[in-house]
């Protein structure tokens, strides 16, 4: 697997490793890159996988892409590129180096909890820190930089839609669920609805609903919920979604903004899914602290019922 680290800039330090046959490099926050410079377009460039190799597309930008120096259209890619956007310096590489361990075969190593146990925490009395959320070097480095660049969302002009956006690219990222779902107050419905949502193709004709149980303990009582393995947890009975579901495991973490819960970031894995463990549990009630300042702009006007 090839990577983007970043050489010099506002995000220096920072490495994205290429997933699939398209990474989109910008301003936006959309971006699978996002590059905050001033010089940088909203959709600046693209790298393409395509018959094994890398490319370098310029999307037309307005200040240019180089490519070791060279204003380029369009140039394949070989490992120890160095490509300029902006004053935002990148180098194109192979993944070395426990730094940048793909997180996906990284999970396998992962301990879950003790069978069946659910963990409750407070969501107000977590420290934000992302040294909290994982002991591992390798995976820490991802997750830190992932918390760092969406925490940066907050100075900028970012809609709620591409804020959503990148928080579950970030969730998908990080903890690899099955399927996840965003739920926001609606003061019109007087309730909580799905804003957005993502699953796998694997478990695409399973029905998707959140879990009464789960949903009183995270918006009445304002707790970051974990279940480790839902069939065996005496919360759950053969009555409720989850189970009906086939669902393994769960994390429903609150959003909490002037004392209210007016979001939560749910996810889970089915039966045959690896169980989400403790180090994603820490990492979405971080996630879910940054998201209630990145996203308080936006929801300021919102106050659910009885608050």
């Amino acid at each position: 697997m090839f990577s983007l680290r970043i050489l010099a800039g506002v995000n220096a330090g920072n490495v994205y490793k290429l997933r699939g046959k398209l990474t989109t490099i910008g301003r936006a926050a959309a971006s699978s890159v996002q590059i905050l410079d001033g010089r940088a377009s909203k959709r600046h460039a693209q790298v393409r996988f395509e018959n094994g190799a890398h490319s370098l597309l310029d999307m037309k930008s307005k200040n240019g892409t180089y490519l070791n120096g060279r204003a380029v259209k369009e140039a394949t890619l070989k490992a120890g590129d160095r490509v300029r956007i902006g004053d935002t310096e990148l180098v194109f590489e192979e993944c070395e180096g426990d730094h940048v361990v793909d997180s996906a075969q990284h999970r396998k190593r992962v301990t879950p909890y003790t069978h069946g146990e659910t963990m409750l925490i407070s969501v107000e009395s977590l420290n934000p820190e992302g040294g909290q959320v994982s002991a591992d070097g390798g995976r820490a480095y991802d997750n830190q930089n992932l918390l760092h660049d969406f925490s940066l969302l907050a100075n900028t002009d970012a809609s709620l839609p591409q804020i959503l956006e990148e928080l579950v690219n970030i969730v998908f990222s990080a903890v690899g669920p099955d399927r996840m779902a965003f739920y926001l107050y609606d003061s019109k419905e007087e309730g909580y609805v799905p804003e957005v949502a993502k699953r796998r193709r694997s478990v695409q004709d399973r029905p998707f609903e959140l879990s009464m149980k789960v949903f009183r303990e995270v918006t009445e009582g304002k707790k970051a919920v974990h279940c480790s393995e839902v069939a065996t947890d005496q919360r759950f009975n053969i009555r409720d979604s989850v189970v009906m579901q086939s669902i393994n495991s769960m994390i429903g973490v609150p959003v909490l903004i002037r004392g209210q819960v007016l979001a939560i970031i749910y996810v889970d894995n089915c039966a045959s899914g690896l169980p989400l463990s403790v180090e994603d549990f820490r990492f979405l009630t971080v996630l879910s602290t940054l998201a209630s300042v990145v996203l308080a702009r936006h929801l300021q006007d919102i106050r659910p019922a009885g608050a």
